[in-house]
């Protein structure tokens, strides 16, 4: 009966310690995934990257860890065994592990949404380039023709069908035989604006 009682004790007492190494692990693990998880954002590694979705699959596996830790500590607190020491570090590592996770997913939604931010000129843009050769004499005019439709841009930029429109005037160069000397540059947030332009009808109409 002592034999039998003793034995189920070294049982109670494993699986207490069982639960102090999973929560260490799961706790060194996390902050591993952290430091590689910094250093892809250091070298601008994009979120659809392989390395950063092993990485997060590694963080979750550690999470797994933690939530086996958890689940042994409070068997070896229920067992009858006095050293419950090792299942009690156990729980708190753990819980302190889910907590540092939560507190990186929270960060990383909240970083997700300001790169899908419009305003935040953090998405990727859209770049439509013109180019054109415009005879010397006829600068002047199509200076003019570019003021007005330079209005119109300005109307598509209120509307946030564009962000943004420039034009630039090329220097000749002698190092360069460059066939154009006006480019203009429309930007915008979304292929679909870039397809609707900013030239519609209405607008032009408005202007």
């Amino acid at each position: 009966m002592m034999d039998s009682y003793n034995n189920q004790a070294q049982k109670n007492a494993l699986t207490g310690l069982l639960s102090l190494i999973a929560s260490i692990i799961s706790m060194l693990g996390l902050f591993m995934c952290m430091a590689m998880a910094g250093h892809y954002v250091m070298t601008e590694k994009g979120q659809d990257s392989p390395e950063i979705m092993i990485t997060g699959l590694m963080m979750f596996l550690f999470a797994g860890a933690a939530v086996v830790s958890i689940v042994l500590g409070c068997v070896g607190l229920c067992a009858k065994n006095k050293k419950k020491m090792f299942s009690i570090i156990g729980i708190v590592i753990s819980t302190l592990a889910l907590m540092i996770l939560g507190l990186l997913i929270f960060i990383g939604l909240r970083q997700g949404r300001q790169m899908t931010d419009p305003t935040g000129f953090k998405k990727p843009l859209h770049y439509e380039y013109h180019y054109k050769y415009i005879p010397p004499e006829n600068v002047k005019i199509y200076l003019e023709v570019e003021a007005f439709w330079k209005k119109v841009h300005l109307k598509a930029m209120a509307d946030n069908t564009m962000l943004g429109w420039v034009l630039c005037k090329i220097e000749p160069s002698d190092q360069q035989n460059i066939q154009y000397n006006f480019v203009t540059i429309n930007i915008y947030d979304s292929m679909e604006g870039v397809q609707q332009g900013s030239g519609s009808t209405e607008k032009f109409n408005d202007v």
